[in-house]
């Protein structure tokens, strides 16, 4: 769990003008012993706050409350915990298809649907396998096509028959 907040350092006085803002950042921990962390930095950007949690070990669950700066922390840990999945997990499977691909690849006939479609894979492969290099890419592109595929109708449109997506209209209510 993680928090942030700002206090007054007194230097001396309790005047405002005297009071520097400093920032108090909690740490602590949710199983096992109770571990409390208290850091003061100047400020409370992205750049104060990553040095306090570079330690964090891969599926630790990072709770906070909606502060943007933990945000980006999450991300950052959230790829690279999917990357060291995808290197221990997806890229042993990988290997085993490349490896019977090019077992496979010309013991059939390259004109039968198995030889067509061993092919295709041989010419995807180098596209197939690169989510596994970097945890912050997406493993298809599911949200690419699932947003032209609620468009309903393509209308060709001047001589240079150029597509546009035109969204399905709303039911015109008969009340």
């Amino acid at each position: 769990m993680a928090d942030v907040f700002m206090i007054r350092k007194r230097n001396g006085s309790w005047s405002e003008s005297v009071c520097n803002r400093v920032y108090l950042w909690a740490q602590m921990t949710d199983s096992g012993p109770p571990i409390r962390l208290f850091s003061y930095t100047p400020g409370r950007g992205g750049s104060h706050a990553q040095p306090l949690y570079e330690g964090i070990q891969p599926g630790t669950v990072f709770m906070s409350d909606g502060y943007e700066v933990y945000n980006a922390i999450a991300a950052v840990r959230g790829a690279e915990q999917r990357g060291q999945q995808r290197q221990q997990l997806s890229k042993p499977v990988l290997a085993k298809i490349e490896g019977l691909l090019v077992a496979h690849l010309h013991g059939v006939t390259p004109d039968s649907l198995l030889g067509k479609a061993l092919h295709y894979l041989s010419s995807q492969c180098p596209k197939l396998i690169r989510f596994v290099d970097n945890g912050a890419w997406p493993i298809d592109n599911n949200l690419c096509e699932n947003a032209y595929a609620r468009s309903s109708s393509v209308t060709v449109t001047g001589y240079s028959a150029t597509r546009w997506l035109v969204p399905r209209p709303a039911p015109i209510s008969t009340r």
